[in-house]
């Protein structure tokens, strides 16, 4: 059975072996929500905001041993099929 954390450290272990996932940083959330608790209090801003602000902290990829590599999906002989270009097209009108 394979598995990925979401909630990942880089040295986590499973079974003695490395763990695949996600590694959030949670140091940069934390600044992150500091930052606009300050901008708020800064701009008199208090309450739930009728809008509220999304805020997306990327997270590091772990490659460990619980998930099987990555297989390409391509094979041999498969190309791609070139988009048609839209030469020869007129405009309405």
């Amino acid at each position: 059975m394979a598995f990925a954390s979401l909630d990942n450290a880089p040295d986590s272990k499973h079974r003695g072996r490395r763990v695949t996932g996600m590694n959030v940083d949670y140091a940069m959330i934390g600044r992150t929500a500091v930052d606009q608790i300050d901008l708020m209090l800064r701009h008199h801003i208090h309450g739930l905001p009728k809008s509220p602000i999304t805020v997306q902290v990327p997270s590091q990829w772990i490659e460990g041993d619980t998930m099987p590599k990555q297989i390409s999906t391509r094979t041999e002989g498969h190309r791609r099929r070139k988009r048609s270009s839209r030469q020869g097209v007129k405009p309405a009108g």
